[in-house]
This record gives structure tokens, sequence and C-alpha cells, in this order.
């Protein structure tokens, strides 16, 4: 009679018993003449069976134990696509001529936009006055104002960005302005850093606008005009 060892245990069998590590492969226990196999489950072996004169044979080795511990991690894995360009903190809101209009007080009526020149005019030698939202971002600082138009006249324009205190129903002309000069037909491009309070960061309790009057000049042809400001 020989002796197979399985695990730890020592089993008498009438036949060398097959050890295997691969859970697909059939053992065989024999004990007489008359074999039969069994497939091994992951986990555990099973050793056939063998029928002797009516008696059965059966060695069950049931492997199972705890969970090893967690292997070492792996590589790192490719460094991902690179994310778009976020915008700095400079920004410019650019309003354009289209957006002005009358303050109703003056000759209202005597201005117009052409869609043949790019810009406002004034229709004649009447003082209307205009003005055009600024919708700035809340938390923003307000860094320049600046206005492009055509200057071709005897006198000269004021620009204004102005600011209204929506709890105290002011209005606070000019925190920042620029003035046209001379007489030509080439587009003028004036700006400004410097802002009356020294700073102005932009809140829920007030509002912007610019501001001018033609003042009864003609010549005059009004493109845009740009706030400049940063995000904290």
């Amino acid at each position: 009679m020989k002796r197979g060892l399985v695990g730890s245990t020592l089993i008498a069998a009438a036949a060398l018993v097959i050890c295997t590590q691969s859970p697909a492969t059939a053992l065989t226990f024999s004990a007489c003449k008359s074999n039969k196999t069994s497939k091994v489950r992951p986990g555990s072996i099973t050793l056939g069976t063998a029928s002797c004169k009516g008696k059965e044979t059966q060695v069950t080795w049931d492997s199972a134990g705890p969970a090893g511990p967690a292997g070492p991690a792996g590589p790192a894995g490719p460094a991902g696509p690179t994310g778009p360009v976020g915008s700095t903190g400079a920004q410019k809101l650019v309003i354009p001529a289209s957006a002005f209009q009358s303050d109703g007080s003056g000759d209202d009526a005597n201005f117009f936009y052409s869609f043949f020149d790019p810009g406002l005019e004034p229709a004649g030698g009447n003082n209307a006055c205009m003005e055009a939202p600024v919708t700035l971002p809340n938390g923003a600082t307000i860094t320049g104002f600046e206005m492009h138009l055509v200057d071709n006249s005897t006198g000269d324009i004021t620009f204004s960005l102005s600011r209204i205190d929506n709890t105290m129903a002011t209005l606070d002309f000019g925190i920042a302005s620029v003035s046209s000069s001379g007489a030509s037909t080439s587009v003028q491009n004036l700006s400004t850093t410097t802002i009356q309070s020294g700073t102005e960061t932009v809140d829920t309790d007030h509002s912007y606008l610019v501001t001018f009057c033609f003042g009864g000049n003609t010549g005059f042809m009004i493109l845009a005009a740009g706030v400049s400001y940063t995000l904290p």
C-alpha cells in the first residue's frame, strides 16, 4: 500500500494520490480496479471515488483559507490630456454704439445709428445726451475706461463712466472719464486707468453706465466704449 500526502494530512490509499494546482484537472483516487474521477473546484480538492464490492471510498480536502494580504500597488498610469486654458484675471467689457440711448433730456430725437456708417452720430447741431448700461460681474474691480470714436468737430466731448447707488438713489458722474480733442476723420482711441476713488469694486448695491452729451456739435461718430476689470 502506498501513502499520498495531501496538504498536511496523511492518507492511506491503494494507489498514489495525484496532486495538482490546476482547478480544472481531474484527480483519481484508486482503492481497487474500478476508478472514478471528479473535477476540482477552485479552493478545494476532491479525490474521486472508487467502488469495491459495494463500498465506496472518497477523500475530499478543502484547501480554502483566509485571503492573503494585498499585493503591492501597480505602476502609475499615463498622464491624462492637458485641460483647457483658463481665463486670466484681466477682462474687458465692450459696449457697442448701438447700446446707447437717449437719457430723456435735450434734443432726444436728433441722433441716429446708421447701418452704413458703423457708429452713433448726432443728426444736427443739437444737444442729445446718451447713456448705455455697463453690466459687470459682482466682485469685479474696475481698472480702466475707454472710448473709441471719430471727432471731426470744432467741439469736444467728455465721456464718463458713472455709478448709481441703488440703495440711496444717487448718481455719481465720472468715476472715470476721457475727453476727445481736435478735429480729424481718424479714429480716436481714448483710455484712462485713473479711477476717482482709487479702487472701484462692483457689488450688488451699485450699477454703472456710460454717459455723454453731443453738446450741439456735429462731425462725431461714436464707435464703442470699453470697461476693463479684474476678477478676484
